[in-house]
């Protein structure tokens, strides 16, 4: 892996709740990390099931080791919002693969 190639920033985001005014509780994302990542389109499919069409994309993005990156996260890069399916090591190696994906 080459660190020169991580040159996108990106933003890990975490699910919590909130109380609103009216002391309800709501569900929002906030920021855990901004990090620098290489960021790859993986492939692009169509499905239809139960005619409903459902268009999505898959990314890998590598960004450097960070504990406690889960797949109830998401990363928020080039407008995109991509859900977080795995975090993986990659080797013996400071770095992590996350692979994501994007609903269109």
């Amino acid at each position: 892996m080459n660190p020169a190639k991580m040159k996108d920033k990106i933003n890990i985001q975490q699910r919590t709740s909130q109380k609103n005014s009216y002391g309800e509780s709501t569900e929002v994302w906030v920021g855990v990390a901004v990090v620098w990542a290489e960021v790859h389109s993986l492939r692009g499919f169509e499905r239809t099931e139960s005619y409903l069409a459902d268009a999505r994309a898959g990314w890998r993005v590598v960004i450097r080791t960070r504990p406690g990156i889960t797949s109830a996260m998401r990363v928020v890069t080039r407008g995109m919002i991509l859900e977080i399916k795995s975090a993986l090591p990659i080797g013996a190696t400071a770095f992590t693969e996350l692979i994501c994906e994007a609903n269109a």
